[in-house]
């Protein structure tokens, strides 16, 4: 028995030993980042990211409590690695695999409901842990590091912030102009770079909560009532299917030649404070639009709603 536990130590010390430092710091890394524990995270840091965030700025990071969880699942594993010449330096590829938050609320509908405790969301995410295994992507991303005093210190280049906040700014434009599938997809750039940013992951779960209503539960529909050279008018009709009161409705006028679309003008349908009403359970709304000098050639016409408010 004494020899087995002598055999297995001197086996456990053999494979500490042939892992490379830097692989040892950089997994350190990745578990304190698991667990949370933001400080420790911090000080295996560079000193040129510490320079430029505070460690106070980056322990008070915001986790909403499905970040949270999407954090601590989040699998890395270290597939190859390149020296410098001077060896000071190291290039690492980690094959990094994550939930990935579209799949995670189709899967998971109830992680939508905005009244959930952070404990129903961690009893959900228990509840749920062989089917999330479907939700999970793969990634590959490459980190570096750099040899400071004797240490392995990892690089994250914290001038990737300015462009998080670029793309969240430019998601948050698309998202204003009704732009939802283009806001996502570039929110859903945001988690490249910052898996758990609470302002994207939030974001998207609006946004994702839309695009199903839009399609699950309004119906549009357009009759052309006058069509000159000159003049268009279409009367638009969207009924609400779904039990949420609809206060703004957005749509769309796509205008085809053949099956191209050479023209495109957005309106407003509805809009409470306009027309003193929201749109219920099974009610409809019809409204008359007039386009005048029309200039381009069309064939053919149809209607979408591209944005809503609740």
């Amino acid at each position: 028995m004494k020899f087995k536990i002598i055999f297995f130590l001197c086996i456990s010390f053999l494979l500490i030993s042939c892992q490379k430092k830097y692989e040892v710091s950089l997994n350190k890394y990745f578990k304190y980042l698991k667990n949370g524990k933001l400080a420790q995270a911090y000080e295996l840091l560079s000193e040129k990211d510490k320079d430029v965030i505070p460690l106070d700025d980056y322990i008070n990071q915001k986790i909403t409590p499905i970040s949270n969880n999407i954090s601590k699942r989040i699998k890395y594993r270290i597939t190859s690695s390149s020296l410098s010449q001077t060896q000071k330096a190291v290039d690492v590829k980690v094959e990094v695999m994550r939930i990935d938050i579209l799949k995670l609320y189709s899967l998971v509908p109830d992680l939508l409901n905005e009244s959930l405790s952070a404990l129903e969301i961690d009893q959900i995410f228990k509840r749920d842990s062989m089917l999330l295994k479907r939700a999970y992507v793969k990634q590959i991303i490459n980190y570096k590091l750099v040899l400071e005093k004797g240490k392995w210190r990892i690089v994250a280049d914290y001038g990737w912030k300015k462009r998080v906040g670029e793309l969240l700014d430019k998601a948050f434009t698309y998202y204003k102009e009704n732009k939802y599938k283009k806001s996502f997809e570039t929110y859903n750039m945001v988690l490249d770079f910052e898996n758990d940013n609470p302002r994207a992951i939030d974001s998207m779960i609006e946004i994702k909560e839309k695009l199903d209503y839009i399609e699950t539960f309004l119906d549009i529909s357009e009759d052309i009532l006058e069509s000159t050279k000159k003049r268009e008018i279409i009367n638009v009709t969207v009924k609400n299917n779904g039990t949420i009161m609809v206060k703004k409705i957005f749509i769309d006028f796509l205008f085809y030649s053949d099956n191209e679309i050479i023209h495109k003008e957005s309106r407003l349908l509805l809009d409470k404070d306009i027309d003193n009403y929201p749109l219920g359970y099974k009610e409809k709304i019809q409204k008359k639009f007039k386009f005048d000098n029309i200039y381009y050639d069309f064939n053919r016409v149809k209607c979408v709603v591209s944005g809503i408010e609740f």
